[in-house]
């Protein structure tokens, strides 16, 4: 449910400069990391100050392991489901007396900076089931969050909102440890494999809208920890990035709305609404994803399709685009078609016990 967690508390001035005489540092140390990895759960651990209105503040910042702190044992694939929280905060305020002799206030006055939550889908490869690799794939030609920045990195779809609200992972959870470079248990990699995790970091701007809509106040971890809210959350994007719908081929895509497809009146879908439909699809497949084309369509620039009898411009509007997607999940298929170098007639959606449960 979560995996990480990054919280801080304001210090004075005077406990700042006693924690940095606890490390040799000198009063001038604006920012100092005490450790950047630890096998106890505490990840990384960090002074800092800020400056605002001639005004400076001084932190203490700490970013956790949350299931690792819990139980005091490491396991990559450990997510924490928000239970035993007492034991969490005493195990939690233990390390801390470990980094410094300074007394600190208890967990739940932290205030929270950022969370991850993550659902890990367990995947078995087959006809229709493809392996981690294949949904990394398709995630990256999803629908991702407006003016979205990419970031590069082998075998994973990872991106941020333009305003650092959020970020956005989806990866290959085996390929992911066997690139670390600490140990772990020799069956890690046996129950991680064919795992795929989707993570959604959310970061200040992010936890303060969701307290904002909760007519709450302040950042306390416990607020954050709900299953309700990490179900919220992994559906907000979930629903955007994959979607809750099969992939099809457009070939198969075709036959389907052709021969199966069932409008809501319970009679079969006129031909026009079929043309339609796949047009939006595959001006999508030659966008290069969802996102692509309706930023395409935003700038109105057309989408150029060639397909079999098929040589057309497609220009929607933002009323066409919406219509299209409605009803294509009506119909149980994922407006995002699957690539035709996948060699895949259909795939089945990989959130689907997400979806179900």
């Amino acid at each position: 449910m979560i995996h990480t967690a990054d919280v801080r508390i304001t210090l004075t001035e005077h406990d700042y400069q006693c924690i940095l005489q606890e490390y040799g540092q000198t009063k001038n140390s604006r920012h100092f990391r005490i450790r950047d990895f630890a096998a106890d759960g505490l990840t990384d651990v960090r002074l800092y100050t800020f400056m605002a209105n001639n005004i400076t503040r001084y932190y203490l910042r700490v970013t956790a392991n949350l299931a690792h702190v819990l139980t005091g044992r490491y396991d990559p694939l450990a997510l924490y489901d928000g239970s035993d929280f007492q034991i969490l905060a005493g195990n939690f305020e233990a390390l801390m007396a470990s980094v410094t002799a300074m007394p600190l206030p208890p967990l739940s006055q932290w205030t929270t900076c950022r969370i991850d939550y993550a659902y890990d889908a367990k995947l078995e490869p087959d006809k229709y089931v493809g392996t981690p690799a294949d949904y990394v794939a398709l995630a990256k030609r999803g629908l991702l969050p407006q003016q979205a920045v990419l970031v590069e990195k082998e075998g994973w779809m990872s991106c941020r909102e333009e305003n650092g609200s959020v970020r956005i992972n989806c990866y290959d959870k085996e390929a992911e440890i066997q690139q670390r470079q600490y140990p772990f248990d020799e069956d890690v990699c046996d129950r991680a494999r064919n795992v795929l995790r989707f993570e959604v970091q959310c970061l200040a701007p992010k936890l303060k809208c969701l307290v904002r809509n909760a007519k709450g106040s302040g950042r306390s971890i416990e607020f954050f920890i709900s299953a309700d809210l990490w179900r919220q959350i992994i559906s907000e994007y979930g629903h955007r990035v994959i979607g809750e719908e099969p992939y099809f081929s457009i070939l198969h895509a075709s036959l389907f709305l052709r021969k199966c497809a069932v409008a809501p009146n319970g009679k079969k879908l006129r031909s026009d609404v079929v043309a339609n439909l796949l047009d939006f699809i595959k001006a999508i497949d030659t966008a290069g994803g969802l996102g692509a084309a309706i930023n395409s369509w935003k700038q109105q620039k057309a989408i150029h399709i060639r397909w079999t009898k098929t040589d057309k411009n497609i220009l929607l509007n933002d009323s066409q685009r919406r219509s299209r997607m409605r009803q294509l999940r009506q119909l149980n298929v994922n407006p995002l078609p699957v690539p035709t170098e996948m060699n895949k007639f259909k795939l089945a959606n990989p959130l689907q016990d997400f979806w179900d449960n």
